[in-house]
Order: C-alpha cells, then structure tokens, then sequence
C-alpha cells in the first residue's frame, strides 16, 4: 500500500451480519442526513410483535436511537415479514464520535492520525460530497449504537439483543456509487495486464483492513508463482526429452 496501515477504526463488539437479502438498499426515501442512502438496517421479525416484552423492547431501541441524535426510518422488507429499522447519522454526530474514539482519519498532506474536530481542515473528505466514507459511518453507527451514555451512546447491547431474538439481524448497507461506481470499474473490470495492480487502499477504505490485506497478500502470491510457472514447461521439455 502506498500509504502506512492504520489500527482499525472502532473497536466494536459486534460483528455486522451478512445477507443478500437486505445487502443493498436501491428503492426509499433517503435519510435527511444528507446521505444518499441509510447505512445500516436492524432487522426483526413481525410475527412476534404481538409479544409485550418483544414489542417494548423495539420501541426502546429505537427511542435510544433517536435519543441521541440518529434516525430511524421504519420499514418493511419486500417479504413483508420483517421490520427493518433503517439508521442513519449526520456528521456532526459521527464527528463527535470519531474524535471521542481517536479513529484515524486520512490527512490532504497523506497519512492518517487521529480525528480532532477543531482540525476538520487537515483532513481529507471522502468524495465531494461526503466528508465520511461509507465504512467510517458503518463503525462510527455501530460503535454509537454501543457506547454506554455517558460516552454519547445508546447503550445497546447488539449481540445480546440477536441472541435474544429481538432482533433478528444487523446488516451494513453497500454503498452503490462506490461498489457498483469505481471499484466495479477499477478492480472487478479492471483492463487485462501482464503485472495486476489493485487499488489496495480503496479496497481497504471501503471493505476494511482484513479484506485488503487479504487481496494484498493473494497479489503477493500469484506474483511468486509466476516464476515456478515459467520453470514448470522447461523442466517438464527436459523431462521429456532427456528420459522420454
């Protein structure tokens, strides 16, 4: 990578569920947080509604939510079989917990160092219209969601909750102008060429750390085994001519 690593943003307890299903959000009303889309979805069945404690437990995640600044759009999934309780964050918000989790922030100068609101200037946006990339306000989300409040937080118990049944799933949304925009076209369609070069640190900027390292680590391999490969034919022409 042409810049050093950087310790991961957040160091969160939960681990994002995965699934197809609720992966991408195309359709809806966008957040007025500014974002084109929500960025991460709770998602809970409706049968069980019914349930007192199920149903008061619901409603005070989402009155915990909002209590400290996130929005909450409530809806159902295309099944009508789940709720999906949609959240988003506005940057003041994600700011303040960006600088109150010393999370490393890219600099216009190159680099990364700890966020400090006071020296927003220093720091590179994400895009032209996002000062956030989609990953810093998925952990920035996730880590506000579990902060205890008297660090500004909800004080959610989120591996708890699913376990428990309350809900049934926590989903990261893809950001579509990124993962179908520039990295569709940089790295998944990227031109055919003899030594490959993978765009490590927007894959890291938008996957995490352990997935770049990964696709890092397999560029680093398959480069290596060029030369094994141009060996194989000439010892197996020598094989065949020197033994028959």
């Amino acid at each position: 990578m042409a810049e050093p690593p950087y310790r991961p943003l957040i160091a969160s307890s939960y681990q994002p569920t995965t699934s197809s299903k609720f992966h991408g959000l195309h359709a809806g009303k966008p957040p007025s947080t500014g974002y084109s889309q929500f960025d991460v979805v709770l998602v809970h069945a409706i049968e069980d509604d019914g349930e007192e404690e199920m149903g008061r437990q619901r409603q005070l995640i989402v009155a915990k939510a909002r209590s400290i600044g996130i929005e909450v759009a409530v809806d159902v999934s295309r099944d009508a079989d789940e709720c999906l309780l949609k959240l988003s964050a506005p940057d003041a918000l994600l700011e303040l917990a960006a600088e109150h989790l010393t999370m490393e922030k890219r600099l216009k100068s190159g680099g990364y160092t700890d966020y400090l609101r006071s020296e927003r200037e220093r720091f590179a946006p994400a895009d032209r219209n996002h000062f956030f990339s989609s990953l810093e306000r998925i952990r920035l989300l996730l880590a506000l969601l579990e902060l205890s409040r008297a660090d500004g937080g909800a004080e959610l118990a989120l591996t708890l909750l699913v376990e428990q049944k309350v809900l049934t799933a926590v989903v990261p949304i893809h950001d579509i102008n990124t993962s179908e925009g520039r990295l569709m076209e940089t790295w998944c369609r990227a031109p055919w060429q003899w030594v490959a070069e993978q765009p490590l640190d927007d894959i890291r900027d938008y996957l995490g750390e352990s997935i770049s390292f990964y696709f890092a680590f397999i560029q680093l391999l398959t480069r290596f085994l060029i030369w094994p490969a141009l060996a194989g034919p000439v010892v197996v022409m020598i094989a065949i001519l020197g033994f028959g």
